[in-house]
């Protein structure tokens, strides 16, 4: 299961069925039926009523609609936060070398300290 089976999932909620979810996610009807089919199988339930047309969830889909819009609103933020984070290294670097090569290959090392001064 991949975060675009739970989008697809969510979307059929909202649109009321999977014609109206595939016409939204600009993928085909069969698409989204090959997902659902593939979210039963591996969670080994039924998410829908498929005796009417078209089919509706039951009582599992609508509480795995419900925990898949967490999750899907948790992985937002996740890749929002990625994207915006600064694109510069932060943090600390600690190397062990001895203190005569130190003043020749690390600029900035002050060799009667032991610590880098910062220009």
């Amino acid at each position: 299961m991949g975060i675009r089976h739970l989008r697809t999932l969510a979307m059929i909620a909202d649109s009321g069925g999977f014609s109206a979810a595939a016409e939204r996610l600009f993928i085909t009807q069969s698409a989204v039926s090959l997902q659902m089919k593939a979210l039963e199988e591996e969670w080994r339930i039924t998410l829908f009523d498929r005796t009417t047309r078209p089919p509706v969830l039951n009582r599992h889909g609508w509480t795995l609609v419900h925990r898949a819009r967490a999750l899907i609103d948790q992985y937002d933020a996740l890749r929002a936060s990625v994207h915006a984070a600064p694109s510069e290294l932060i943090g600390s670097l600690r190397i062990g070398v001895v203190p005569s090569a130190a003043a020749n290959l690390l600029p900035g090392f002050c060799s009667g300290c032991g610590t880098f001064i910062r220009g």
